[in-house]
């Protein structure tokens, strides 16, 4: 029976003329109900696709029901996401479908609205874990297991120390620990092979098994060094000998070289190299054999091959030489694995021993990892037949996001659920592999939708593995059998512009010339079969489709138009010999990092000019390390900015400050923090000033043993007038707060500290300063986080300062750092700000303005630590698990052979990073950076010869600029420092982007940044003197209690008086359906929904109805819709709103319509274009505000700006009575702070009263101007 889809080309909005219809390549996707991989491109609009394919099966199919779909994604924020636009597309479909025309659909979708309780919408971790709990008893696992808390990953950790020193006696320890580094050897050796390798599921001896497979490959390695083949070490060998027996022996290369040989030739017949067996008993006697080889063949190749010329037969000896050398790394590494192998075999005994023990720990327990429970949840379908067939049987059809970053397991466990109905294949008698094998042969052919883009797979980090998606293209079968019908595009792009469109394809795709990547010059950073490349490795992104806009291809650009800049400035030297290195050691420019970032901040502070919209804005980083410098020239110019997470938080200012003063109060031996103090603001003191004290704090015993004391009178003591009294009053300062210190919360302290300095008060004067308050909420909320943990004070300021010792050292192997201030997540409320973020953090976000920086070199080579983790196999041999690395002996066997291999797959996935980052933008994107022209480059652009050829190293990026504007590339620099950047340059040739030199910058315009911050500091503190003379600050009082005289909430001023009477329109009548929650709401005093009642109380009460409708509400501005309004109510509110159900029914039908009938409103409308055209609009938006003397601290229930850039704060309301002039003060105070705030003059605030109970809102801007 044919199905009608054109009910999917309706118009599913109350404005048909607005309502966009699915493209061609869409359309493709969401009616094909077998089985399908979906590539979809950047901006292609995959959520929405998966929204309408979940709807279109549930409408289209009676026998699936929602609870028969399976649909799985990568976060928990793209699961809500994908919930909520799947509800709203059933919603809209019920709400605006013809019901005379689709009947049956409509009727499908009522029917899925109603068992939409039942959706599996997901994650693969939340999926798993629903496994685990059905059969957690049969693993001895309790059902009410933990899965994700940091402490499961502490607990191994603290058990490998133990296990450690019981075994502390083995002799093979010797060979990996260092003298004095237990606990080093104990972490790397034994703690993190287990966590980062293997799972509560993991077969007993998992390393000794392994092991057994890393001999048998190591004996067959060996055994090759001696084959008959040509390129056998043995055959090289001799090929050498004869080339030297026909040399002329005057050369002093061949005469050298064959005296090497002599000396080092391995004459024992082949037979006693060769190793048939390896165990403890021959491994010690071969060890010494093993060696003699590998000493014989350094020797011969350690011959200077500068001598002796490059002709005839010396040349075909170098070449063999050549050759020998490459396989010495592999050749030493066998020789290392030989050597050792006593000391492994029993390394793994005792790492099974330790991991029996965790897992044991782990069952009893219950406290899990992600890790843990997505191993067992596949171990559990492989083993337990009943609970496979029971989920086949119930998930008739598969959706699962982003799967390119995913992994074998996850495809594994998948398969398992699309097993075809009948009998369960069983795992007796079978390697994990064939099974597999087997069960892939047995898949059902319209169960599972996979979508996602191999460009876009970053998450290598985590474990994901683009090949496995590549490969599900090729394998993966549908009903028709065929491989093209399985495999769909969508390569219509929404989010960018044309011109963006035209550049991605050229620069990604290569799509106006077929020259594929290589190691020459050429346009492009993907490639693909198509383009000329035959055996593309799986784990490679191809670009074999053009992004298009409404099906059609991109034209070129121009220079008016160009969308991609290339932004570089060039660190070598000018052709005069002029270094920028120079420049910069002698002082006169700023260094690489600070040029970048402050070209950026500049060129931001530019383009805000046309676009003063700072969330339009974005930075994207390679990785966190020069976030300093453009926080510090982004405030320079004034830029709100926001960061995903804090960097350098010891650099300046207050977390170092602080961290120096709760120090000295837990040490007050500890000279270097009394030192600090002294040199803060806290105290203020001149350097010569500290000098001064701590010679005269320090004295000589008659052991000469030294002394310190601080503080303590001393008659030496020679200070100036000034020093004298700040030293004085610092003195008072300690002594007074640190009895309050030592014995109070953690918490409190740094609240203590936050508002007694004054740093609080700077922070709201000063916008530029506003980097201080977010250190303070990241410290705030460290300190929070430890005090839930019981830690004390001293094992916090220890642990801060080894996370002080982290960030200034790169290499610090002797301490863990257990708090990590830069994972903190907490709130900062900054509405309007450019985003600094991770290239990984900015996936799946949009933003007009993109500027990338880290990306110009290549990724470096991964170095290999205390072991290597071969999961998967390498070259079609098995895999080999965890593999050791002896102390100063490199990488061994295992890793050294696909060192190669994994730097190709980090280059590979750097393309794809430069995709994902490009891709963000719609409408422009700077790319940043720096390099500089070697030598060898110079000599080979400078050289004439047709045949020349360049073999160094040159990074993806590099080449493709060199492709078009290789001249403008190494221009000289400009040290006049007359201009930040040169015009942008444009190559008419059809090229993707313009190029723009950036110039060096004088260190003069540090001269802007911040002034002087200890003097701009102690200012701000004067100004709030008058707070510190009126009330004396006691220490038994909880700072601070003495501010509450000026401090105050807005909508405490609807206690004043009103001044005047807003005239109300007649029409402005009650919405009288609202009346029954009258009927069940505890009367109040007045007729406001601010008055303070007993909160306490069970009965809800109209303060009570007020926060419920205020929350939906937030909800709905924020996330779009009222699905997740729960989270957003206040504690006490749901517990009283849970003690009555019908009482529940009745207020939540009565807010929804509210909240509906906002929706509908104009003022509900105009929040939706604000928020649809990407402009702010912002709930429950946070503020501070020194107006007069006061302090103001409140929040606005709704601002955002219109089409003309005008604010417009609202304020809801759910009083019976609508009496506006009430809170006139109230508005007047919001209109201020969104003044200050957003830096837009008053005149261009609206304000708006909406009253819930009438539908309606109040204009009120004529009263609070």
């Amino acid at each position: 029976m044919r199905i009608d889809y054109n009910f999917l080309n309706e118009p599913l909005t109350e404005n048909p003329a607005s309502s966009k219809s699915p493209d061609v390549f869409q359309i493709k996707a969401i009616t094909k109900k077998d089985n399908a991989v979906v590539s979809a491109g950047a901006g292609s609009g995959k959520t929405d696709v998966l929204a309408l394919r979940y709807a279109f099966l549930l409408m289209t199919d009676e026998n699936i029901r929602i609870k028969n779909i399976l649909a799985l994604t990568f976060t928990k924020e793209a699961a809500s996401e994908i919930y909520d636009r799947i509800y709203k597309k059933l919603n809209a479909f019920v709400k605006f479908l013809d019901n005379d025309k689709y009947p049956k659909q409509v009727k499908l979708a009522k029917r899925a609205l109603d068992e939409f309780a039942d959706a599996k919408i997901q994650t693969l971790d939340a999926y798993s874990g629903s496994l685990v709990r059905i059969a957690a008893s049969r693993y001895g696992i309790r059902p009410d297991f933990t899965t994700g808390s940091s402490s499961c990953d502490r607990a191994v950790e603290d058990a490998a120390l133990p296990f450690v020193l019981k075994h502390r006696t083995e002799e093979c320890f010797n060979v990996y620990s260092m003298p004095g580094k237990i606990e080093d050897f104990a972490a790397n050796y034994f703690s993190a092979p287990v966590l980062k390798c293997t799972s509560v599921a993991t077969r007993k001896n998992f390393f000794s098994d392994n092991f057994q497979i890393q001999k048998a490959q190591i004996i067959e390695e060996w055994n090759s060094f001696f084959d008959e083949n040509e390129n056998s070490i043995k055959s090289q060998f001799e090929d050498l000998k004869l080339l030297l027996n026909e040399s002329d022996e005057k050369n002093t290369f061949v005469s050298e070289l064959k005296e090497l040989v002599d000396k080092n030739d391995f004459k024992e017949v082949k037979n006693n190299f060769l190793l048939d067996s390896l165990d403890e008993k021959n491994a010690n006697s071969f060890s010494a054999i093993a060696q003699d080889f590998c000493s014989s063949i350094n020797s011969i190749c350690s011959i200077n091959m500068n001598k002796g010329g490059s002709k005839g037969s010396v040349k075909e000896i170098k070449e063999i030489i050549k050759k020998i050398r490459e396989t010495i790394p592999i050749v030493v590494s066998v020789v290392n694995f030989i050597k050792n192998f006593s000391a492994q075999k029993r390394m793994f005994e005792l790492l099974d021993e330790f991991l029996e023990e965790v897992n044991n720990t782990k069952r009893i327990s219950g406290n899990l990892s992600f890790k843990d429970v997505g191993d067992l949840a596949l171990r559990i379908l492989i083993e337990q037949p009943d609970i496979r067939k029971q989920q086949k049987n119930l998930i008739k059809k598969i959706m699962i996001d982003e799967f390119q970053d995913n992994n074998k397991k996850n495809k594994e466990l998948l398969f398992l659920i699309s097993e075809n109905d009948g009998k369960e294949l069983l795992v007796e008698n079978k390697t994990e592999t064939e099974f597999f094998i087997e069960l892939e042969k047995n898949i059902s052919t319209e169960k599972l939708f996979f979508v996602g883009d191999e460009k876009q797979s970053i998450y290598k980090f985590r474990g994901a593995d683009v090949s496995v998606f590549n490969e599900l293209k090729k394998s993966l079968k549908d009903n028709s059998g065929c491989e093209e019908n399985v495999n769909l595009n969508m390569t219509n792009n929404y989010r960018s512009s044309v011109p963006l469109l035209y550049s991605f394809n050229l620069m990604f795709g290569n799509c106006n010339n077929n020259q594929p990547l290589n190691e020459t010059e050429i346009p492009s950073l993907f490639y693909s079969e198509e383009n000329g490349i035959a055996n593309v490795k799986s784990y490679e992104a191809e670009y074999k489709h053009n992004a298009l806009k409404k099906n059609e291809l991109p034209a070129s650009v121009s220079a008016n138009n160009v969308p991609v800049h290339l932004c570089l400035l060039n660190t070598g030297e000018n052709e005069d010999g002029s270094s920028f290195s120079d420049f910069v050691n002698y002082g006169k420019c700023l260094s690489k990092e600070e040029t970048e970032a402050y070209f950026i901040a500049r060129k931001i502070y530019e383009l805000s000019k046309n676009d003063s919209n700072f969330n339009n804005y974005a930075i994207l980083d390679n990785s966190r390390s020069g976030r300093f410098y453009l926080q510090r020239y982004l405030s320079i110019f004034n830029i709100p900015y926001t960061v995903d997470r804090q960097t350098n938080v010891f650099s300046e200012g207050i977390v170092n400050d602080f961290y120096c003063f709760l120090r000295f109060c837990v040490y007050p031996s500890d000279s270097n923090a009394f030192a600090a103090f002294l040199s803060s603001p806290f105290a203020g003191i001149s350097m010569q000033g500290v000098q001064n004290i701590l010679s005269s704090s320090v004295k000589k015993t008659r052991n000469s043993e030294i002394l310190f004391s601080a503080f303590e009178e001393n008659d030496s003591l020679f200070l100036s007038d000034s020093d004298m009294k700040k030293y004085l009053a610092a003195k008072n300062f300690y002594e007074e707060l640190r009895d309050d210190i030592l014995s109070q919360s953690l918490t409190k302290s740094l609240e203590l500290l936050w508002y007694k300095t004054g740093y609080y008060f700077e922070t709201i004067l000063n916008r530029n300063l506003s980097l201080y308050s977010e250190q303070f909420d990241l410290l705030y909320e460290t300190a929070r986080q430890a005090e839930n943990e019981g830690k004390s004070i001293s094992w916090f300021v220890d642990q801060l300062g080894i996370a002080k010792k982290k960030e200034i050292s790169s290499y610090m192997n002797d301490e863990s750092v257990e708090l990590e201030l830069k994972e903190i997540s907490y709130p900062i409320e900054k509405p309007d700000a450019v985003k600094i973020m991770t290239i990984h953090q900015s996936k799946g976000l949009q933003f007009r303005h993109v500027f990338v920086i880290g990306i110009w070199g290549n990724p470096k080579a991964q170095t290999i630590g205390t072991f290597f983790f071969d999961e998967d196999g390498f070259d079609g041999k098995n895999a080999t698990g965890v593999s050791l690395c002896a102390l100063g002996e490199g990488g061994n066997y295992f890793s050294v052979r696909q060192k190669e291999d994994s730097a190709l797959r980090e280059l590979a996935e750097q393309k794809r990073k430069i995709y994902v980052a490009i891709t963000r933008a719609e409408e422009d994107v700077h790319l940043v950076g720096s390099l500089s022209r070697s030598k060898e480059l110079k000599k080979f652009d400078d050289s004439d010869n047709a045949e020349k050829k360049y073999d160094g190293p040159l990074s993806l990026m590099h080449k493709l600029c060199r492709f078009y504007y290789q001249k403008e590339l190494y221009a000289d620099n400009d040290f006049s420092f007359e201009s930040y950047c040169n015009e942008p340059v444009f190559n008419k040739n059809g090229a993707p982007f313009d190029f723009i030199k950036i110039n060096p910058v004088s260190t003069k315009v540090r001269a802007d940044d911040k002034i002087n911050l200890d003097e701009l500091r102690q200012e701000k503190i004067k100004l709030f003197s008058a707070f510190y003379d009126k009330i004396p600050f006691e220490k038994d009082i909880n700072f601070p209690l003495e501010f509450f005289d000026k401090t105050q909430t807005p909508s405490g001023l609807e206690k004043l008086l009103p001044k005047t009477t807003v005239k109300i329109d007649n029409a402005f009548k009650i919405n009288e359906e609202y009346s029954s929650v009258d009927l069940i709401l505890k009367p109040d005093v007045g007729d406001s929904e601010d008055n303070e009642e007993d909160s306490a109380s069970s009965e809800f009460n109209y303060a009570d109805f007020g926060k419920l409708a205020h929350s939906y509400l937030e909800s709905f501005v924020s996330t779009g819709n009222i699905l997740n309004a729960e989270n957003f109510v206040d504690r006490i509110v749901a517990k009283k709103l849970s003690e009555n159900q019908k009482a529940k029914e009745i207020l939540l039908k009565t807010v929804v319509s509210m909240c509906e009938a906002f929706e509908k409103s104009e003022l509900g409308k105009k929040v939706a274009d604000a928020k649809n055209s990407n402009r702010l609009c912002k709930a429950e938006n946070k503020f501070k505000l020194l107006m007069d003397d006061t302090i103001f601290t409140g929040s606005m229930d709704l601002i955002f700006q219109d089409l003309d850039q005008k604010l417009f704060i609202v304020d809801y309301k759910t009083d019976r009575i609508a009496k506006p002039e009430l809170y006139i003060e109230q508005l007047s105070c919001y209109r201020k702070a969104a003044s200050e705030i957003f830096h837009v003059d008053a005149k261009d605030i609206k304000t708006f009263l909406y009253y819930l109970r009438y539908d309606k809102e109040i204009d009120i801007s004529a009263y609070t101007i």
